[in-house]
């Protein structure tokens, strides 16, 4: 980007919505702008308009990480309206991945493996020497250094169950 076209948008980014709009709108009544608008469609590659997306039979999912982890701040039964939870749902906190940037020090964690389907709440500490090992679908294992296992658990209401008074 040339530094005139770099000035303009900053100075676009400052503007207010309906500035915003007046201003694109000035550009798209220019015969100038007009003209080159339609001299590129023309050379573009695409006709009139775009070719029509196949539709798909079976979709290829994603594939899941083999870990999940989620802050860990306590323990609910029920939902607002009033729906009994079980398991995770009955973990409260969110879901996170990089727990360095979305977590204090002291904090609690839930570290779920989906390979050994096993629940660790561990203890954000900073420490190197604290980690936990995840194992991972390929045989290798994640290690999540400063956190620091407390308790692991084979589901996740026996996790809930044992900290609920506790938190």
């Amino acid at each position: 980007m040339s530094a005139t076209v770099d000035r303009i948008v900053t100075i676009f980014k400052a503007m207010s919505k309906d500035e915003k709009i007046e201003l694109v709108s000035a550009l798209a009544t220019d015969e100038t702008i007009k003209q080159e608008v339609i001299d590129r469609n023309a050379r573009s590659v695409w006709s009139e308009k775009p070719p029509a997306k196949k539709k798909a039979g079976w979709k290829k999912t994603k594939t899941k990480s083999s870990w999940w982890m989620k802050t860990f701040t306590g323990v609910e039964n029920e939902n607002a309206e009033g729906k009994k939870l079980k398991g995770t749902f009955r973990v409260v906190g969110n879901f996170i991945k990089n727990y360095q940037d979305n977590m204090s020090v002291g904090e609690l964690c839930v570290v779920h493996s989906r390979v050994s389907n096993e629940y660790t709440v561990c203890t954000y500490t900073k420490e190197p020497e604290d980690h936990v090992r995840i194992g991972n679908d390929d045989g290798t294992d994640i290690v999540f250094a400063g956190l620091r296992p407390d308790m692991t658990f084979d589901n996740a209401n026996a996790l809930c169950d044992h900290y609920q008074d506790k938190m």
